[in-house]
């Protein structure tokens, strides 16, 4: 019973250390190339949403609209579109 027990942690440990040693040829297999322009400008994107997200909150009950001067914003000159 004790060698079955010290065979099956001995077996999980190996297998832990396969399942590392693939993860890290995966990765390296996937990020060894350089980066293409458009991802470049998809990676930029998110970073710059996630800042944005993390200095602004917005909550839509933090908001109070005044009616007399929204309806007040209405353009005076008809040329402007």
């Amino acid at each position: 019973m004790i060698r079955f027990i010290i065979a099956l942690v001995f077996l999980m440990i190996i297998k832990a250390i396969v399942v590392s040693i693939v993860k890290k040829i995966r990765f390296r297999i996937k990020y060894s190339k350089p980066l293409t322009s458009s991802e470049i400008e998809e990676l930029a994107s998110k970073r710059r949403m996630k800042k944005i997200n993390e200095y602004y909150r917005f909550s839509r009950r933090e908001i109070k609209v005044d009616k007399r001067f929204k309806s007040s914003m209405t353009l005076r000159d008809s040329t402007i579109k």
